[in-house]
């Protein structure tokens, strides 16, 4: 597992076609509507734009040292089906990066939409039920990835999703928040690290 992390991959490739009339042009109304570019299916390489597009497995670990509770974010499995507990192999899930260089460093932006997210607390073991399970959206941004020195860098990411109270099956409502950063001078600080479970109706 890792926050700060480089790898090269492969994702979709925008493709249009068009057709031609030899008698009359195409009425504006009949045409197809244009492609909107977004985060996921945006070019896949750098045109103008520098930004390359792909998705690699990953996963993710938060800790919330107040309140002694840990999220798993984005595994695949939950904990006690995975590698923790298990023989089964690691397989975490798909999210989608975008990383690109500008003003002297490397940025990276990672976001899972519906990825599984569970909450244990400090003295989960194997066979012990999650305080809450369910899916919700990952998001992480870095903007020096290789922390260049030449200026603070800050990365982090947040979490939110409406997960589920295995024992009662009751809904809880997840959100989480990770800051950090790393100065010129190579000083770290954690500046929030929080995970919040609130109980609808209690």
């Amino acid at each position: 597992m890792r926050i700060k992390a480089l790898s090269v991959g492969l994702a979709l490739v925008l493709a249009a076609g068009c057709t031609e009339s030899a008698t009359s042009p195409t009425a504006l109304s009949d045409s197809p509507p244009a492609p909107t570019l977004d985060f996921i299916n945006g070019p896949a390489f750098p045109g103008n734009s520098g930004i390359f597009r792909f998705e690699e497995q990953e996963w993710f670990v938060g800790f919330d040292p107040d309140d002694l509770i840990f999220s798993i974010i984005a595994l695949g499995v939950p904990l006690n089906e995975s590698f923790f507990c298990t023989d089964a192999p690691l397989d975490p899930e798909f999210l989608s990066w975008q990383e690109w260089f500008a003003s002297g460093a490397y940025h990276q932006h990672i976001k899972g939409t519906d990825v599984l997210i569970e909450v244990v607390d400090f003295n989960w073991t194997c066979g012990d039920e999650p305080l809450a399970i369910g899916t919700g959206d990952f998001n992480l941004v870095d903007n020096d990835l290789f922390v260049s020195g030449t200026r603070t860098n800050s990365f982090g990411y947040n979490a939110h999703g409406q997960l589920t109270d295995p024992v009662t099956g009751n809904p809880v409502n997840y959100s989480e928040t990770w800051r950090a950063q790393i100065k010129k001078n190579g000083e770290f600080r954690a500046l929030v690290e929080n995970i919040h479970l609130t109980y609808p109706g209690n």
